[in-house]
């Protein structure tokens, strides 16, 4: 028996299998008016609209937020916020950043996480137009034991320079 959990486990490994057990694992409940609006712009990340909760990951300060229409999307390393402040590159909402959250805002992706409001925010922003193709605010978020299936960021593109609304 042990032969074969061995064999197993050996065969994950060299398989490339890469799980990683989290216990920053949420479920929260998609806000459904802003998924409404990143259908109406065309927005790159839209969860199904028959979808009410969506699964994010937590690990290393990265996000990794599971079954939009498009696909799994794994973010950037956040840093933690020292003030508030209110997230500059988007033109057409105000978005603050409370102290305490972690962060993440290169101009185009801003991803913001809250652990004492138990919320997510994700937007995806224009650079010509300042305004958001892609805004998805989860709330709710509850913590999960599971395990996720690490992808890294040549699995997906945040560089579609090609795709406006």
């Amino acid at each position: 028996m042990k032969r074969i959990g061995m064999l197993l486990v050996s065969t994950l490994l060299l398989s490339g299998c890469n799980l990683i057990r989290s216990e920053r694992a949420f479920d929260c409940s998609i806000d459904q008016s802003f998924n409404e609006i990143s259908r109406e712009r065309n927005g790159l990340f839209t969860f199904p609209t028959a979808a009410t909760t969506a699964r994010v990951y937590l690990i290393d300060n990265t996000l990794h937020i599971m079954k939009f229409d498009g696909g799994d999307y794994t973010g950037y390393t956040m840093t933690k916020n020292e003030q508030q402040r209110q997230v500059e590159s988007i033109k057409d909402f105000k978005v603050m950043i409370s102290k305490g959250d972690l962060y993440y805002d290169d101009g185009r992706a801003i991803e913001v996480f809250s652990p004492e409001q138990n919320t997510v925010g994700f937007y995806y922003v224009d650079p010509k137009t300042g305004k958001a193709d892609s805004i998805q605010y989860l709330t709710e978020c509850q913590r999960r034991e599971t395990e996720l299936e690490l992808h890294s960021h040549k699995d997906h593109n945040h560089d579609d320079d090609d795709h406006n609304p």
